[in-house]
């Protein structure tokens, strides 16, 4: 009786031996497919993601990682055209969306990990960038950026401030406005009617008092942490622009002329990918004519920035000849 019972024992003991086992297999089996899917996934949406479809090694070291450089400006310079023209360089990595996460304090609280679900996929040696032009004009963002990455790099691209104050007049008017005759003219927003000076407190004139703003980030950032470009240059020569940001970011050079060409159509430049294969043109929305204004205005509008223009070219270093 004993020995059938040992038996027995001996036999349930190998029965769940062998249920564990085929158990652990099927497990193991499982999270191996589980890994193999979500790998995939990552290697869908990284093709997805990135124009360049250069071969990389789609490993563990693929992840969203927090930008390693930051376009913060300034509105209606050429910040959209710039961060694209860069982003043919394959160790770029861009947000194709403004984040808006450090001059906006309902993306901020989310903090960090949420900043980072935001952004593109990237390998060790890339820099991903993020462009969002109101960090220039916020001023709760210098600190933030400085506490996430004190040694970030910070790219501020500018243009006349008059020509600036227009396109951002246009912009509101097309992206707000149904129609032309919603928004009072230019001139009755840029001058106050009752005093007859600039209305400063009109964000289209406050954004090209570059140097209150710059002042407020070489506060937080020292210069050379800063690369000052100009939106005018970028527009008559993208390579030139695109080479200094190579430069600063200590990238090698790259992006040559043939990967940039005049689009007659939109009149204005556009680039190629580095397969030469896709052509990448601004939004039909960038490039909108600008109102005729008021000769006086005008004059009146470049002798209020003067001060200011002349501040600025000394904290830059650079003298961009607005006149």
């Amino acid at each position: 009786m004993q020995q059938e019972i040992r038996q027995s024992v001996k036999f349930h003991y190998f029965a769940l031996l062998v249920a564990f086992s085929l158990i652990g297999c099927l497990f193991l089996t499982v999270t191996e497919n589980n890994e193999e899917q979500k790998l995939k996934k990552r290697r869908i949406i990284y093709i997805l993601d990135k124009d360049n479809s250069e071969e990389y090694d789609f490993g563990g070291n693929l992840t969203q990682r927090l930008p390693k450089a930051l376009i913060i400006g300034a509105k209606k310079c050429g910040t959209a055209a710039l961060i694209e023209f860069i982003n043919i360089h394959p160790r770029i990595r861009i947000s194709h969306t403004e984040i808006h996460f450090f001059d906006n304090n309902e993306t901020y609280v989310r903090g960090y990990g949420w900043y980072r679900s935001q952004l593109p996929l990237s390998k060790p040696n890339q820099i991903t960038i993020e462009k969002s032009p109101k960090y220039f004009v916020s001023k709760p963002a210098p600190l933030r950026i400085h506490e996430m990455n004190s040694t970030i790099k910070l790219i501020l691209i500018v243009r006349d401030p008059v020509q600036r104050a227009i396109s951002d007049y246009v912009h509101i008017r097309f992206a707000h406005h149904a129609h032309d005759s919603d928004l009072p003219p230019f001139e009755s927003l840029a001058i106050d009617n009752a005093t007859g000076k600039v209305n400063t407190e009109w964000a289209p004139i406050k954004v090209g008092m570059y140097a209150q703003n710059l002042q407020r980030w070489l506060k937080v950032f020292p210069r050379e942490q800063i690369l000052v470009v100009s939106g005018e240059i970028l527009i008559e020569d993208p390579l030139m622009v695109v080479e200094q940001v190579e430069d600063f970011l200590g990238l090698e050079p790259l992006i040559t002329k043939e990967h940039f060409f005049f689009n007659e159509e939109r009149g204005f430049m556009c680039s190629k990918n580095f397969q030469m294969t896709r052509n990448k043109c601004m939004h039909e929305a960038k490039g909108r004519e600008h109102p005729d204004v008021d000769q006086k205005v005008l004059a009146k509008l470049k002798e209020f920035y003067k001060p200011f223009n002349e501040e600025f070219y000394k904290m830059a270093g650079i003298n961009f000849g607005w006149k």
